[in-house]
C-alpha cells in the first residue's frame, strides 16, 4: 500500500486569534514586561486589548533587560504604565537599574498594597532608607524580598521592614555592606525567615549567633563571600544541625548573577550618560550629513516626526480618531536613511523654543523642496508606538489643495495635534 494514501488530509494552520482570551493572556505572560510593553501589544488589537486587562500585570519583570537597553529605552515611563495597568492587583515586582525613592513612592500611591514579592537590583545610590521605610510600611503582604546593590540600604531600613512585613519569609540582603549592625537587626526584627542571602555581607561571628539564636524556623542560609564568618568548631556543627541548606564563604559563586562584575564601573550614572554623549555625537554628524545635500532623495521624501511636549501632544487618554477611513496598516518600523530625533532633542521644550525647533527641523530637508514630490512619508514615533502621516500632493492643475492622512493601526496618537504641527512646518 502505497504510505501517501494513509497520511491525514492537509494539516490546517493554527489561527493564534482564534485561542481563548485567557489562554492568549497565559502564553503572553510568559514573557519580560519590556518585551510585553515594546513589541507584543502592537501586534494586533486583540493582543492590545488582552495586554490592558490588569492580570496580565499581577507580574511585573524588569530586570535582565541590559545595559543597552537601559540607554536606548525610559524604563521608568515603562515599569509606571505596567503599574497603572494593574490596576492595584500588583503582587511581584522586580526592577533592575532605575528604582528610587520616588518610584517606590509611586507604587504605593498607586494602590499596590497587595504587594508579596518584591526585587531590587542595581539600584546602587538612588534608594535611601527613608524611601524604603516608607514603603515598606505599606506592605503587610510582603513574603520575599531582595535587595542586591543597593548600597545606601542599612540597618534603619532593616528594622522597619521587620516591623512592617510579619509574613516576611525570604530575605536577600548581597552586596550592600551590611556588618553586624545589619545582622542583628535581622535577627531581632525577622524572626520568621525560611531562607536568608547575606552574599558579600560584612557580618562576624557574633551577628551569624544571632541570626541562628532568633531565627528559629530559618532552614536556608547563604554565606558567600562573608570572609568575616569563621565556621569552625561549635558554630560549623550549629549550622550544620540547624540549617537543611548552607553555603559557607568559600561555596562556588557560578550561579549568583552578579559575582565578577566591576558593578561601580559597568553600570554608574557617569557611564550611562557618556553612553548617550557618544550616540548623540554620532547622529548629529549624520544630521550635518544631510544637511550639507550629501544625502539622497528619491519621490518618496521621508521625515522623522518626534513629539516633544506632553502638553502639545495628548497620550493615550486623549485620543481623536483618525480623519481617514483607509485600513490601517501595519506599525512600521523606523526608517533607517536618517537618525531618530529622540535623542538629540530635550524631551520637554518650552513654548518660547518651539520655533527654534521648528527652523531646526527644516534643516532635514535642505535644499529640497519636498512640495515638489507626490508624496511626503512622516513615521510618527512616540510612547513605543510607530503611525504614519502620508501628504498627498497633487498636480499643479489641480486645485484640491495637499491631502493629509493619518494611519495608526491602534489609533493611539492624537491625529489633531499632528496635523496641527504639520501645518506649522509648511
Amino acid at each position: 500500500m502505497d504510505h501517501r494514501s494513509i497520511n491525514a488530509g492537509p494539516v490546517k494552520k493554527l489561527n493564534w486569534l482564534d485561542l481563548p482570551d485567557d489562554l492568549t493572556l497565559m502564553i503572553i505572560g510568559k514573557l519580560t514586561t519590556f518585551q510585553i510593553l515594546t513589541s507584543v501589544q502592537f501586534v494586533c488589537r486583540k493582543w492590545w486589548r488582552i495586554c490592558m486587562d490588569p492580570l496580565m500585570w499581577r507580574t511585573i519583570n524588569m530586570c535582565n533587560i541590559g545595559i543597552r537597553n537601559s540607554v536606548d529605552y525610559k524604563l521608568e515611563k515603562m515599569c509606571r504604565h505596567a503599574i497603572d495597568r494593574s490596576c492595584g492587583q500588583l503582587v511581584d515586582i522586580s526592577i533592575e537599574y532605575f528604582a528610587t525613592d520616588d518610584f517606590l513612592k509611586y507604587i504605593i500611591d498607586s494602590g499596590c498594597h497587595k504587594l508579596q514579592r518584591l526585587r531590587l537590583v542595581q539600584c546602587f545610590r538612588r534608594i535611601s532608607d527613608k524611601g524604603l521605610c516608607e514603603m515598606v510600611e505599606k506592605l503587610p503582604l510582603l513574603e520575599e524580598l531582595d535587595i542586591t546593590l543597593c548600597l545606601n540600604v542599612s540597618s534603619i531600613a532593616l528594622e522597619a521592614i521587620g516591623r512592617s512585613c510579619p509574613l516576611l519569609k525570604s530575605f536577600k540582603f548581597n552586596d550592600n555592606g551590611g556588618g553586624k549592625k545589619a545582622a542583628f537587626a535581622i535577627a531581632q526584627n525577622m524572626s520568621n525567615l525560611r531562607h536568608l542571602q547575606l552574599f558579600g555581607n560584612l557580618l562576624n561571628n557574633s551577628g551569624l549567633n544571632a541570626i541562628l539564636n532568633d531565627c528559629p524556623h530559618l532552614e536556608s542560609l547563604d554565606l558567600r563571600k562573608c570572609y568575616n564568618v569563621k565556621l569552625e568548631g561549635k558554630l560549623k556543627t550549629r549550622c550544620d544541625e540547624q540549617l537543611k541548606d548552607l553555603r559557607d564563604p568559600d561555596a562556588p559563586c557560578d550561579d549568583f548573577r552578579f559575582w565578577g562584575l566591576c558593578f561601580e564601573t559597568a553600570y554608574y550614572d557617569a557611564t550611562l550618560d557618556y553612553v548617550s554623549e557618544k550616540r548623540v555625537k554620532a547622529q548629529v554628524r549624520e544630521a550635518r550629513r544631510i544637511n550639507s545635500g550629501s544625502s539622497t532623495h528619491s519621490d518618496l521624501t521621508f521625515l522623522v516626526y518626534n513629539y516633544t511636549s506632553n502638553q502639545a501632544y495628548p497620550r493615550c487618554r486623549n485620543l481623536h480618531p483618525s480623519p481617514c477611513n483607509i485600513p490601517p496598516p501595519c506599525n512600521l518600523p523606523p526608517p533607517r536613511n536618517l537618525p531618530p530625533l529622540r535623542k538629540t532633542l530635550p524631551q520637554y521644550l518650552e513654548q518660547s523654543d518651539r520655533a527654534t525647533f521648528v527652523v531646526k527641523f527644516k534643516r532635514w530637508w535642505k535644499g529640497v523642496n519636498i512640495f515638489q514630490k507626490a508624496y511626503v512619508l512622516i513615521p510618527v514615533h512616540e510612547d513605543l508606538h510607530w503611525s504614519l502621516i502620508i501628504i498627498c500632493i497633487p498636480d499643479k492643475g489641480d486645485e484640491s489643495g495637499p491631502i493629509i492622512l493619518h494611519l495608526d493601526s491602534l489609533s493611539l496618537h492624537s491625529s489633531r495635534s499632528l496635523f496641527d504641527n504639520i501645518k506649522r512646518l509648511g
